[in-house]
Parts: C-alpha cells; sequence; structure tokens
C-alpha cells in the first residue's frame, strides 16, 4: 500500500511537471507571435478597483457561432485574446477600444489553450445621482454616477433559440457588478434615468444581483453583471435636469 501511494504521487509530480512545462512552452510560442499578427492592437482596460484605464495589448477578432443571439449581433460582439496565458477576465469587466465601451459578457476559455473572452458593445450609459435633491440646471448637482450599459428591447431564449420583443414601454440593459452599479435602486423607488433621442425617461422596477453575479472562494462579490428592468417614466421639466440628461430621483 506505501508503495502505491509512493508511486502515485510520483505520477503526480511527473503530470504536475509536464504540464509546467508545456504551459511554459506555449507561453514562449505565444509571446514570440503573439504581437506580429495583423489583428493585434492595443485597447483600454479598466481597473476594477481603482476604476482607471490601462493599456493592454490584445489580438481582436470577430465573434461568430450559431446561435441566432451572436448572428443578429456579430458587429456588436468581439473576441479578444490575450497574450498571457494565466490572464483572468471577469464576467463584467470593461474595456475600451474603437472608440466605444464594452463588457465582458463570456469569460470561459474560447476554442483553444489562450485565454479569451468574449465583448459586448455597450449602446448607452446610465446617469444618475444618488439623492432626491432637485436637479434643475441651475442648482448645484450631486456626484453624477455613469454606468457602461447593454440596453436592449428584446430578450433572448435559449431554449428556443430566437428573441421576443418587449412590451414597448420596458428595456432591459446590463451593467458591471461594481460599486457604482449597485448604487441603482430597485422598485418602489427605482432609480430613474433620462436615454435616448429624443430624449425619454427610465426607472428602474427590477435589480437582478444573483443570476450572472458570482461569489469566489474568498466570498467576494465584486464581479459579474446586473441585469436591470427598465420601465418608461414620464419627463418632470420642474425638477429634471433635461440638459445634463439627469433625472430626479424619488424621494
Amino acid at each position: 500500500m506505501v508503495a502505491y501511494e509512493a508511486y502515485n504521487a510520483i505520477l503526480s509530480l511527473r503530470n504536475a511537471s509536464i504540464r509546467t512545462e508545456l504551459t511554459t512552452q506555449m507561453q514562449a510560442i505565444t509571446n514570440s507571435q503573439f504581437q506580429i499578427a495583423s489583428n493585434y492592437q492595443i485597447i483600454k482596460y479598466k481597473n476594477r478597483a481603482t476604476g482607471v484605464f490601462n493599456d493592454l495589448g490584445v489580438r481582436l477578432s470577430g465573434w461568430y457561432s450559431s446561435t441566432s443571439a451572436d448572428i443578429a449581433n456579430h458587429d456588436n460582439i468581439k473576441k479578444l485574446t490575450f497574450q498571457d496565458l494565466s490572464t483572468v477576465i471577469n464576467l463584467g469587466d470593461v474595456f475600451e477600444f474603437g472608440n466605444f465601451r464594452w463588457i465582458a459578457t463570456i469569460v470561459d476559455n474560447i476554442g483553444g489553450i489562450t485565454a479569451s473572452c468574449a465583448v459586448q458593445r455597450c449602446n448607452c450609459k446610465l446617469k444618475f445621482i444618488d439623492s432626491t435633491n432637485d436637479v434643475m440646471p441651475s442648482t448645484p448637482l450631486d456626484t453624477i454616477y455613469s454606468v457602461d450599459a447593454i440596453a436592449d428591447v428584446k430578450i433572448y431564449i435559449p431554449i428556443e433559440d430566437r428573441y421576443v420583443l418587449l412590451p414597448s414601454n420596458t428595456m432591459t440593459a446590463r451593467i458591471p457588478n461594481d460599486a457604482e452599479g449597485r448604487k441603482i435602486k430597485d422598485a418602489p423607488k427605482g432609480t430613474r434615468f433620462l436615454l435616448g433621442n429624443p430624449l425619454r425617461a427610465w426607472r428602474t422596477v427590477a435589480v437582478d444581483t444573483i443570476t450572472e453575479v458570482y461569489k469566489n472562494i474568498n466570498d467576494i462579490t465584486d464581479n459579474g453583471i446586473i441585469n436591470l428592468k427598465l420601465q418608461l417614466d414620464s419627463i418632470n421639466i420642474r425638477v429634471d435636469n433635461v440638459v445634463a440628461e439627469i433625472a430626479k430621483q424619488y424621494s
């Protein structure tokens, strides 16, 4: 029995050594070729802890698959491949390139040994104040928060591989689960936003911080995506700041 356990221990060490060596070799090959590719770009990657965008070299490519969701959004979904094989991207991480913000929506290793993720283009910013003070243009504003978001008027049903349009007065929005995003309030006093062209008022009627928010082994939940349900509201020209596109919050 002791000999058998010792044999298994040796095999374990050997396998670990082989894995380490293969990873080292693959990283060396990647380093030698990564930056000479035609799709290599320097983009910006947002540090969740500081909110600062830092340079990051990636390979940028299209994202294609057979699902209706990806086909319909092929211009709005890209694949990022990273040089460092140990790169860890969290769901909801934010990138900036092509003059747009993008949110990581798929963070599994996609199609190979290299580290990669899928990102989707943000189409709006949810601007709001965490206060119930009046916000007329002549009134000094509280701190304005601005959260990158992917807003949509339809939802995708994976089992049926099709989209379903939401009622005309309803919209969904996906935002990073970070300190600012978590300030957005649920009903009945949901956070209000001014969005669109022409400008319209919307208010949050549901906040989902469970479905796409994950705790790691240290019980930290500063990752993932918050799903919002927004409902059409009325602009109040007496207190809403149409110039700054900031709505008054419910008292």
